[in-house]
């Protein structure tokens, strides 16, 4: 996957600098927030469940002013490096997965691929 650009460039910059306009409180949790949505657009909502608790994203959503299954697509381009979006798959219950059916199946890791994954931000 080469060259992929996001088409909303400016209204994800929109959105994140609402967010931090807006926010008070713990600067980690702000900073937290926008990692998840900037992980959202090339990974998809489909694995931010997978590694956040349920908790966890509402308050980045209510931070950032966002839905995630709104927001983001189910599977980003990137989807396919998620371990346990992999695994979500070989087991076929993504939904058992997410309520925790399977223990170790959440995990926040990115696996390498054998290509070069290049995203850009829509600017050369």
């Amino acid at each position: 996957m080469n060259g992929l650009a996001f088409e909303d460039s400016n209204r994800n910059y929109l959105i994140i600098i609402n967010a931090i306009v807006r926010f008070e409180g713990d600067l980690n949790i702000l900073e937290r927030s926008v990692g998840m949505y900037l992980v959202g657009q090339v990974f998809g909502w489909k694995v931010l469940r997978l590694v956040h608790h349920h908790r966890t994203i509402k308050k980045y959503e209510e931070i950032l002013n966002i839905k995630i299954k709104k927001e983001f697509m189910s599977r980003g381009p990137l989807s396919h490096r998620s371990k346990a979006l992999l695994d979500a798959d070989e087991v076929g219950n993504y939904w058992k997965i997410v309520r925790g059916g399977l223990k170790g199946a959440r995990s926040p890791e990115v696996i390498a691929t054998g290509s070069l994954d290049r995203v850009s931000c829509g600017t050369p």
